[in-house]
């Protein structure tokens, strides 16, 4: 589902295929320098996994990994 689009911007909602992105900028310690502390992948998995739920409540698409 996108929500916004220009020619060099797309917004839309997260899903669990971004975990691997997700889990890339979660874990640098200088990307989450004044945020929180890095996270494992399990932490980022679930932190995704409760972002993604209220997105695809309603639909088909499934909020976990298969």
């Amino acid at each position: 589902m996108i929500l916004i689009e220009t020619p060099r911007l797309i917004i839309r909602c997260m899903k669990m295929s971004d975990l691997s992105d997700s889990f890339a900028h979660r874990s640098c310690a200088d990307v989450n320098k004044f945020i929180t502390v890095p996270l494992t992948y399990e932490q980022t998995k679930v932190r995704l996994e409760q972002a993604v739920k209220p997105w695809y409540a309603n639909e088909n698409e499934s909020s976990s990994l298969q």
